[in-house]
């Protein structure tokens, strides 16, 4: 019995020893586990990119133990990464790292994808992440430059593709911009419709732009521009498609129906008389002349020359003397060989402007009957000028440095002839200079009025003077008492 007892506290002697030993040995495995433990860089646990991006991991282990090796492996087939850089998802290794590389990605690469440090096929440590992968934009359409004419409708189309992934918070949508303004719901002859599609492989909106009643203030760019946002990414995407409008040739608002001739002109001298027709054209316009009677001026005895630039074309005409020219057009019965007719066209249409000349004398020189500044206000009284055709415009030379040039809209309220310019002119003495305008030129200077003198003070000197007679008058008032 004393055998059995001692063999027996042996025995239990020695299983509490195993047992102590066994978990000494675990307790130092997993010490060894927590020191080889790998990391990787950067350390977030869910990353979304792009299908269009790059995105690299690292993976390290403790550089003091050389025992193991490290892999990246993707869970979806619980296989290694290779390691030819020819593919979008590969590894490449390092004396103590691997690093991740996945290269413009597809969505099939979504996933999740593990580091291990493993030794004899067993895995020592791991650490690991989730990836999304989305598709990123794909916009599309009649980008580029295109033409349309004045007048048509026009259509325009864009299509985007999304990723067709969907959550509460995935926005996607297409929007349109003129010159980098967006284009609103409520444009009068602009008008936006969108059509979606939604599959598992790709979400797709197309847009229509259309445009009615075009004309040329809606020529420019026009911007198409997908965007797209969910919990993680944002993206936009956009093509350009830059719109010409063309148009038939037009006039400008304040062409002169009538050119002037000078009565001054020297009787027995040639004159020439320039008539310009000035378009606004796209294309490029052509021109033709044509008499008051629809003849070509190609096919007419008038001595003549035409000289074209782009979209303008002036005809120069040439008279004998100013006498045979008044008698020309003073005839009653031939009224149009005053006339002449341009024509300018394109490929989208044709204008016509009838020209007629006239015999006019040039302004006489002007007078100034009175005239005062203060305060930066000009007030200028002129001598009236009657004459055909009439004034438009008058100038002021101050000291042949400042020319103010002045009509009708300065006018003050008087009713006379009397004009209010706001102007600063330096203080001094300066002499006056005025000219007159009218279709048929300036006013000469043949026999010129004596010099006109503005003086202008300054305001120190006004408040000096000022100053000096209430102290003169103060002393004067003194002596006196």
């Amino acid at each position: 019995m004393k055998i059995k007892s001692i063999v027996s506290c042996f025995s239990d002697s020695l299983r509490t020893n195993v047992v102590t030993i066994y978990l000494i040995f675990m307790i130092i495995s997993s010490f060894e586990t927590l020191i080889e433990s790998v990391r990787i860089t950067p350390h977030d646990k869910l990353k979304a990119i792009w299908n269009t991006q790059h995105l690299f991991v690292n993976c390290n282990k403790d550089s003091k133990l050389r025992d193991g090796v490290i892999n990246w492996y993707s869970l979806s087939n619980n296989e290694s990464i290779t390691d030819n850089s020819k593919a979008p998802v590969y590894q490449q290794h390092s004396r103590d790292s691997v690093k991740l590389f996945l290269v413009n990605p597809s969505k099939r690469y979504s996933g999740v994808y593990e580091c291990r440090h493993t030794k004899d096929k067993k895995t020592i440590s791991s650490e690991k992440f989730e990836l999304k992968i989305y598709n990123s934009i794909n916009i599309d359409g009649n980008k580029d430059s295109y033409v349309g004419v004045e007048g048509d409708n026009y259509k325009m189309t864009c299509s985007a593709k999304f990723d067709p992934e969907t959550d509460p918070t995935t926005e996607a949508q297409v929007s349109w911009l003129h010159n980098n303004v967006p284009i609103g719901e409520n444009e009068k002859q602009i008008t936006v419709r969108s059509e979606t599609k939604q599959s598992v492989e790709v979400k797709i909106i197309r847009s229509f732009l259309n445009i009615k009643n075009l004309n040329k203030d809606q020529e420019g760019i026009y911007t198409c521009e997908g965007q797209y946002a969910n919990s993680y990414l944002t993206d936009v995407k956009n093509i350009d498609i830059n719109l010409r409008v063309q148009f038939r040739p037009r006039f400008p608002e304040n062409i002169q129906k009538y050119v002037w001739i000078s009565d001054d002109d020297q009787q027995n001298s040639p004159v020439f008389v320039n008539v310009t027709c000035l378009v606004n054209a796209d294309p490029i316009a052509q021109f033709q002349w044509y008499t008051g009677h629809g003849l070509s001026i190609e096919n007419s005895n008038i001595k003549h020359k035409i000289t074209n630039a782009e979209n303008m074309s002036v005809l120069g005409i040439e008279y004998e003397n100013i006498d045979k020219i008044k008698n020309r057009f003073n005839d009653p019965n031939n009224n149009m060989i005053r006339k002449f007719q341009c024509k300018a066209n394109n490929t989208i249409g044709e204008a016509r402007h009838l020209f007629e000349l006239s015999v006019g004398k040039l302004p006489i020189q002007p007078m100034l009957a009175n005239y005062s500044y203060d305060n930066g206000k000009l007030i200028l009284t002129v001598n009236n000028t009657n004459i055909e055709p009439k004034i438009d415009i008058y100038k002021l030379e101050i000291s042949d440095k400042q020319h103010i040039y002045f009509n009708d809209s300065f006018k003050s309220q008087s009713g006379d002839n009397t004009y209010e310019i706001d102007v600063e002119i330096p203080s001094g003495e300066h002499t006056m200079k005025i000219s007159a305008h009218n279709p048929v030129g300036w006013s000469t200077q043949a026999d010129p009025f004596p010099p006109q003198y503005l003086v202008v003070s300054s305001a120190i000197a006004v408040y000096q003077y000022m100053a000096f007679v209430l102290i003169s008058s103060t002393l004067a008032l003194v002596n006196a008492f």
